[in-house]
């Protein structure tokens, strides 16, 4: 038997390659796994095509980053072929103009999507302070504290203004000996 971890794997290159002269990734992916060399399952052609036409588009939807999964669902949603091969999707593209005023980026929209968040919330619901800098870390800083030792406090229940301000204990294995 084979040993599959030691089989050539297709990079996007050949994939490109293989668009180029008519072949569908699934079609790269096929014969490699048949036994074929990268570079002959990339440049042979399809000897037989049952419906050139629904093949070119697979081809052309391939070609504007559209997997050949994602095009036969749309078909079988309704989506005329062409429709289905070039159509980039966007379904909250009336919230776009909202969430950049709001200073969202598209990364966080879809993640609050993704927790439960409504749409509209998630395009207008300001940023709260993460990834910003805090007065409170600021004072810990003055203060000697680390910003993790002030995170730690915080996640304790500590209030902010006590964890900022209360100095270190050096207790237990952490105490540096001073050598004298």
């Amino acid at each position: 038997m084979e040993n599959i971890y030691l089989r050539e794997v297709p990079t996007q290159d050949d994939y490109d390659t293989a668009i180029e002269n008519g072949l569908l990734k699934s079609d790269v992916d096929r014969r490699v796994k048949d036994g074929m060399k990268i570079k002959q399952a990339i440049t042979k052609p399809i000897k037989f095509v049952k419906n050139k036409e629904m093949r070119d588009m697979k081809i052309l939807a391939q070609k504007n980053g559209i997997s050949e999964k994602t095009f036969n669902k749309r078909l079988k949603q309704g989506y005329k072929p062409l429709d289905a091969a070039i159509k980039k999707a966007c379904k909250y593209r009336h919230l776009k103009e909202i969430r950049e005023r709001n200073g969202i980026n598209e990364l966080t929209f879809y993640s609050r999507i993704k927790r439960g968040m409504d749409p509209k919330e998630a395009a207008s619901k300001p940023l709260d302070n993460r990834g910003r800098k805090c007065k409170f870390t600021e004072i810990a800083k003055e203060n000697g504290i680390s910003i993790s030792t002030f995170r730690n406090r915080v996640s304790r229940g500590w209030d902010k203004q006590r964890a900022a301000t209360e100095p270190v204990k050096n207790v237990g294995l952490h105490v540096k000996k001073q050598i004298s």
